[in-house]
């Protein structure tokens, strides 16, 4: 019994744990990006031009895709929405662990423990 209290306990742990940290890398990226735009945006439009965005090559190539209005500029929140959706792979958020999953991994674990 003990096992499965302890099984359950560390699940419950780990989805604390990763939602806590994906709250956190949502806010430190949009910050970022944010950043990011400011810098890019030299004559201080709030918007990007093709030419604000030719040092940076990924940006500059991802234009057309970015402007989603099709306007030839870039908003922030535009700029900001690529970034968010290009956040590295690696980063988990908390929507993406599946709580029937764990709940059935700790019944199969369970199952298998000799009491």
């Amino acid at each position: 019994m003990k096992n499965v209290t302890a099984l359950a306990v560390s699940g419950l742990l780990a989805a604390g744990i990763l939602a806590g940290c994906d709250a956190n890398t949502v806010s430190d990226e949009e910050s970022a990006a944010k950043s990011q735009f400011s810098s890019l945006d030299t004559d201080n439009s709030s918007t990007l031009s093709r030419a604000e965005v030719a040092t940076s090559p990924e940006i500059d190539n991802a234009f057309v895709e970015v402007d989603e209005n099709a306007d030839g500029q870039l908003s922030e929140e535009e700029f900001v929405d690529w970034r968010e959706d290009n956040i590295d792979d690696r980063q988990y958020s908390a929507s993406e662990i599946d709580e029937e999953e764990v709940t059935e991994e700790t019944e199969e674990a369970t199952e298998d423990d000799d009491f």
